[in-house]
C-alpha cells in the first residue's frame, strides 16, 4: 500500500480551503470504495469550482455550483480547460473518474462492487486510455512499458493509484487557488511530497518492469 503521509501537508491545506475538519482527506483511504469515489469526486468538483470562482467573479459562484462538472460543452471543466487552469492529463483524468463515479452513483449494484473487480472488468482500450493518462499527471511522455506498468497496478491496487491522482489533482488546484502555496510548496511540500508519491507510483511501475524481466531470462 503507498505511503500518502508526505502528501498531507498539501492536503491539509485543501481541507481549510473547503472549509473541511482536519484529517478528512487522509480518511477517505479508510472509506470503503463507493464511499471513496462519491466523496473523493465531490471534492474534485468543489475545488474546481472555488477555483473557477476565485479565477473570475465571486459573483458567479452559484452559477459555477449549478454548472455540470464534466458534461457539456457549458461545463466546468470546460470552463477550467479555457481558463487553462488545469492541464490536459488533469482534465483526461477527470473525465475518467468522473466515469466511474457515475456508474457507482447511477446503478445501486455498484455499491458492492470493488475497484479491483471495476478494472478487471474495464474495457481494454478504457484502462490503456486511463493508465496513460494517470501517468502523464507525473511524466510527460510515458512509454508503453510505463503504461503496461500502470495498467497492471490498476488492476491490482487501482485505489491506491487512483488516491495518489486525486490528491495531486487536489494539490494543482490548491495551487491555482493560492499561488503562494505553489511557492511555499517547490521551495519545501512538493520537493518532500509530491515528489515522494511520484517516487513511490514509479516504484510500483518499475518493480513489475524488473518482475517481468526476470520472467523473460
Amino acid at each position: 500500500m503507498i505511503t500518502y503521509a508526505p502528501l498531507f501537508p498539501i492536503l491539509e491545506k485543501v481541507e481549510s480551503s473547503l472549509g473541511l475538519p482536519n484529517g478528512f482527506i487522509e480518511s477517505l483511504e479508510k472509506e470503503d470504495d463507493w464511499s471513496f469515489i462519491v466523496k473523493s469526486h465531490a471534492l474534485i468538483e468543489t475545488m474546481l469550482t472555488q477555483v473557477l470562482t476565485s479565477k473570475t467573479d465571486p459573483r458567479l459562484e452559484n452559477v459555477f455550483a449549478k454548472m455540470a462538472f464534466t458534461r457539456g460543452q457549458t461545463s466546468k471543466i470546460k470552463a477550467a480547460e479555457a481558463l487553462n487552469l488545469i492541464t490536459e492529463a488533469m482534465k483526461d483524468v477527470i473525465y475518467l473518474y468522473s466515469e466511474i463515479r457515475n456508474k457507482y452513483v447511477h446503478s445501486v449494484k455498484y455499491v458492492t462492487t470493488n475497484l479491483v473487480g471495476y478494472f478487471q472488468n474495464m474495457d481494454s482500450n478504457v484502462l490503456q486510455k486511463y493508465s496513460g493518462s494517470i501517468f502523464r499527471l507525473l511524466l510527460t511522455n510515458p512509454d508503453e512499458d510505463d503504461i503496461k506498468g500502470m495498467k497492471n497496478e490498476l488492476l491490482k491496487s487501482p485505489k491506491d493509484i487512483l488516491a495518489v491522482a486525486v490528491f495531486i489533482i487536489l494539490g494543482s488546484l490548491l495551487f491555482e487557488l493560492h499561488p503562494i502555496e505553489k511557492e511555499l510548496a517547490e521551495k519545501d511540500l512538493l520537493e518532500n511530497g509530491l515528489l515522494i508519491a511520484f517516487v513511490l507510483l514509479l516504484g510500483l511501475i518499475w518493480e513489475q518492469r524488473e518482475a517481468n524481466s526476470q520472467k523473460k531470462k
